[in-house]
């Protein structure tokens, strides 16, 4: 081993406890951030499933939603002007929230609870309305799926991004 990679270090006790000391940081450090890298994988894997799940359950919601318009227009007639001129929607809203996973912020969307837009509808006398409020209800919960999988992508995104720097830090030290 040559001189220049040596820590300049004088051989007395004070400098062996100090190098212990600095030692035995450097040890809790690199366990620390191991840690966090291991909290950081196993909340990126819990996004990963709960996407999944997300995306192959919006495939069935799309599906069951566009059967819905179906059966709506099969019991209404031509309801594109009715619906017009009837429905005054209310937008879509959802709040942001933020999570705190091992130091790394992390937001989340949540739809805001409550539709009372669907109450006040009024598209038609009979089953044709009826119909009409059922194929709305179950695209809004479509657009609450698709909100949910905007939000866990956008998680999955920052949590891969922080788990790319700890992993590099981790790595690192390991190395040193």
């Amino acid at each position: 081993m040559s001189a220049q990679q040596r820590y300049p270090v004088l051989p007395s006790r004070m400098s062996l406890i100090a190098m212990k000391t600095r030692l035995k940081g450097a040890q809790k450090g690199h366990s620390l951030l191991k840690k966090k890298a291991d909290a950081l994988m196993m909340q990126h894997r819990k996004i990963m499933r709960e996407l999944y799940n997300a995306k192959i359950e919006v495939i069935e919601e799309m599906k069951n939603s566009h059967f819905a318009v179906t059966g709506a227009i099969f019991a209404a007639g031509d309801i594109s002007f009715s619906i017009q001129e009837s429905m005054k929607i209310e937008p879509y809203k959802a709040s942001i929230e933020v999570h705190n996973v091992a130091g790394v912020s992390i937001p989340t969307l949540l739809p805001e609870s409550g539709d009372s837009s669907v109450d006040n509808i009024i598209s038609g006398i009979g089953k044709g309305g009826a119909e009409i409020k059922d194929a709305r209800l179950k695209f809004r919960d479509t657009l609450g799926t698709l909100v949910n999988i905007a939000a866990l992508q956008t998680q999955w995104v920052v949590l891969d991004e922080a788990m790319k720097v700890t992993n590099r830090r981790v790595n690192a030290l390991e190395k040193v």
